[in-house]
């Protein structure tokens, strides 16, 4: 064959090296010198550069790609150029889990070398998903010298999470989420000081929170819920200053909530239900001023509710449900007029509901105090509430004449 015996390796590269690096490798069998030019490590390289163009955009850039260029920026800090951002990655991205190694280390070092983000989901790799490629052989052909923001989820990414992470020292932004990683939490992670957001959740990670997570004194945003960690959480949590977001649930923690936390002043989000955290509720929460949402529900938390929760003007959502607290609603929650949702149920409270609490509650739209202790008569004011959508009081020993008349006065029997 004509190919074989007379064209030159490099010749051959050349022709091939117009082809769809997506089908390139295909004509290896057409004869062994064919074979032989197309596994060469430089005709990868040779074959993307014929379809990559770094210097322009791989699709115009519409007006929702500006907005999401402009709100990269101010999220994480950092200039974007167009190129850069791949949330529509270019066609070639869809097949980066596809190609063989070679491929890979080309793709990467002609292309992923010149961009700071990487937001990389299902949409790109779900034809791919069945390769569940570990992640460490991920991180070993990515440059960590340059990545910002890297979004790896719904990927189906196997494996853990090798300590080779804490080399991506620029690192602004790590999401991992919904992936299939195992094992613990290297404390590697400890080393990205430059991390505003980490999110690590819908995983298998297990044991313990590692002590060095709280050296990220950047953190805004920390998410880990939907693993199965247990132990405590770190005291030392209080170092994170600037952290306003914090998602814990679904996992094993059972060790007590740290008083720590009421560190974190600018806190908006806490979310630690659904593990076996014991013990009470520290009154220190009650200094999370910018808190609107609380969940603590489905722990073994008990005693009283500390009156000092009343001080959180700005809560919007209350859910303390299915844990073995008791006694009274705090007469301090008439100061929280902003609830929208109030989740007691599942617990032993018992006495009535303070008329002046019902009051606060005016905005609310579910209110659930079902399986209580709950007695006397029920406010009025519970039934004043101008944006109620769901009251639950089943499982009480509410006055029944007293629900009973309310009913009919509102019409609803």
């Amino acid at each position: 064959m004509m190919l074989q015996t007379r064209l030159p390796l490099e010749n051959i590269q050349q022709i091939f090296s117009w082809i769809d690096p997506r089908y390139a490798r295909r004509y290896r069998e057409l004869c062994q010198k064919v074979n032989q030019a197309l596994e060469d490590d430089h005709f990868a390289r040779l074959n993307l550069q014929r379809f990559i163009n770094l210097t322009h955009l791989p699709h115009p850039m519409y007006h929702s790609d500006i907005q999401r260029k402009a709100a990269w920026e101010r999220e994480f800090g950092i200039t974007c150029e167009p190129q850069a951002v791949s949330e529509y990655p270019d066609q070639l991205d869809q097949f980066y889990f596809a190609f063989p190694s070679d491929y890979r280390r080309a793709y990467v070092q002609m292309k992923f070398t010149q961009i700071t983000v990487m937001n990389w989901n299902r949409d790109v790799g779900w034809k791919y998903s069945q390769l569940k490629s570990p992640l460490l052989r991920w991180l070993e052909l990515t440059p960590f010298h340059t990545l910002q923001v890297m979004h790896l989820h719904r990927l189906c990414l196997s494996g853990s999470i090798p300590p080779e992470i804490g080399q991506f020292y620029r690192l602004k932004s790590l999401v991992l989420d919904n992936n299939g990683l195992i094992g613990p939490i290297p404390a590697a992670i400890g080393n990205l000081i430059n991390l505003s957001k980490l999110s690590l959740e819908e995983n298998q990670l297990d044991g313990e929170i590692p002590v060095e997570l709280m050296n990220l004194v950047n953190l805004v945003e920390l998410c880990l819920q939907g693993n199965r960690l247990s132990g405590s959480i770190p005291s030392t949590i209080g170092k994170l200053t600037i952290l306003e977001k914090l998602y814990m649930s679904r996992n094993l923690l059972n060790g007590a909530i740290p008083p720590e936390i009421a560190l974190l002043r600018r806190l908006e989000r806490l979310d630690l239900s659904m593990n076996e955290l014991p013990g009470s509720i520290p009154p220190q929460l009650g200094r999370l001023f910018n808190l609107f949402d609380l969940d603590l529900g489905h722990n073994k938390l008990s005693g009283c509710i500390p009156p000092e929760l009343g001080h959180l003007a700005s809560l919007c959502s209350l859910d303390l449900s299915h844990n073995s607290l008791s006694g009274a609603i705090p007469d301090s929650f008439a100061n929280l007029e902003e609830l929208y949702k109030v989740d007691l149920s599942s617990n032993q409270f018992s006495g009535p509901i303070p008329q002046r609490v019902a009051h606060a509650f005016r905005n609310c739209g579910i209110l659930n105090f079902r399986n209580n202790n709950f007695s006397g008569r029920l406010p009025a004011e519970l039934w004043n509430c101008l944006e109620l959508q769901s009251l639950e009081l089943t499982g009480n020993d509410f006055d029944n004449y007293e629900i009973h008349s309310l009913l009919q006065y509102v019409g609803l029997q």
